[in-house]
């Protein structure tokens, strides 16, 4: 078993990724098994949020006041 790794969790704005965005960016280091470091942040898309992904992640465009703009949200990740 590792001893150190991140998991990544992903939402997006659909399937396709030449065509639609990450909306959500979540993240956990783990240290001996423990939980060391969380991240979370939503990222202001460009295009809007269907209905359909609202329904399967429960993001919609009322998170738009507190979404991050892509490269600052991707600076304080890494």
């Amino acid at each position: 078993m590792l001893k150190s790794y991140i998991a990544f969790d992903l939402e997006t704005t659909g399937l396709d990724p030449m065509n639609n965005e990450i909306i959500e960016i979540g993240a956990l280091k783990v240290r001996d098994g423990k939980v060391s470091e969380r991240f979370m942040e939503f990222i202001k898309p460009q295009e809007l949020i269907s209905p359909a992904i609202t329904g399967l992640t429960g993001i919609s465009k009322r998170y738009g006041r507190i979404c991050s703009s892509r490269p600052f949200c991707y600076h304080r990740l890494y």
